[in-house]
């Protein structure tokens, strides 16, 4: 979150320009009206239920070591939980000191979780997947740019003479195609350093709570570490989807360019479309600092490799 803070003039302009590049007064019968509703359903369904699920296990992970203590207070047992160990200097030896420690923990730990950890995630997600949505967009822009009938609905004749409508339609298509693909450069640039610790430390990350959940601590213990894990989990695989959504959409794009009438048009806008086709042959990828690309392949990786630390771990355990 640091690293990002310094780049905040790019992430702004980034936004910005997504901003300028979103369609407006769409038609509710249009073709891309349409698309981009179903769209964006898609993506807000997984980021509603992630959403829930964050705050759900960060109230959980807070409340559930006081409830603890407050039934072991009714039991007549003095024993003290907290959502994290406290420092060696602090005395908690009764309940007003235990309420004042508690408070100062939470107060100290949900803002940094509420308005740093999750919202900075939330901003990869749905940065890309607004991206990626806008590459859907260009593909039915592609599909619709050169048309075989005029105003009259009537075959145009020599097709193969003149377009000067379809080559300034593509002209448009192919300066959007490339702010498009420059986002997404600016994506890993911005996002790279982060991309790179949750490809790096996820699989520990996922194997190290999932340990601790089978073999470390009460109740209180257990919920938390089962829930950290399953929250890493759900934070590696939505960030997965939404660079395969922009691996996807953005190679589609060269399907789309081909799928035109581009063999009933000039020569300048089969130029146009070649270019189109041999830019979107390399798709566009989060990247972590270049050395991978998160993908859902990559998730599946990354999920195995965790099962694998965690099957040796646990073997390791039972042998001592």
């Amino acid at each position: 979150m640091m690293f990002t803070i310094f780049r905040r003039a790019d992430l702004r302009a980034m936004i910005m320009e997504v901003g300028e590049l979103w369609p407006r007064n769409l038609a509710p019968d249009d073709e891309k009206a349409v698309i981009l509703k179903a769209w964006l359903r898609q993506i807000k369904i997984p980021l509603d239920l992630y959403l829930i699920f964050a705050m759900t296990n960060l109230s959980l992970f807070e409340v559930i070591p006081f409830l603890i203590t407050s039934l072991n207070l009714v039991r007549g047992d003095k024993v003290y939980l907290f959502p994290f160990q406290t420092p060696s200097f602090l005395e908690v030896d009764s309940i007003t000191s235990y309420l004042l420690t508690y408070v100062w923990e939470v107060a100290g730990s949900m803002p940094c979780q509420v308005f740093l950890h999750l919202p900075f995630d939330l901003i990869i997600i749905v940065m890309t997947s607004n991206v990626s949505a806008l590459l859907r967009l260009l593909q039915v822009d592609l599909k619709n740019a050169i048309r075989l009938r005029d105003e009259q609905n009537k075959t145009r004749n020599n097709l193969n003479v003149s377009d000067d409508q379809s080559y300034e339609e593509l002209k448009r298509i192919v300066a959007i195609h490339q702010r498009l693909l420059r986002i997404a450069d600016q994506l890993k640039s911005i996002f790279g350093l982060v991309i790179f610790i949750h490809v790096v430390f996820a699989s520990l990350k996922i194997c190290f709570f999932g340990f601790l959940t089978m073999v470390y601590g009460g109740l209180a213990d257990t919920i938390s570490n089962m829930l950290t894990a399953l929250n890493a989990v759900c934070t590696v695989f939505l960030v997965s989807l939404s660079g395969q959504l922009l691996c996807d959409t953005s190679s589609g794009v060269a399907d789309a360019a081909y799928e035109c009438y581009w063999y009933e048009s000039d020569c300048k806008v089969k130029e146009l479309i070649l270019f189109i086709i041999i830019r979107a042959q390399r798709p566009c990828y989060l990247s972590a600092l270049g050395f991978s690309q998160l993908t859902l392949k990559s998730f599946s990786k990354i999920v195995s490799s965790a099962w694998t630390y965690f099957s040796l771990l646990i073997q390791m355990y039972e042998e001592t």
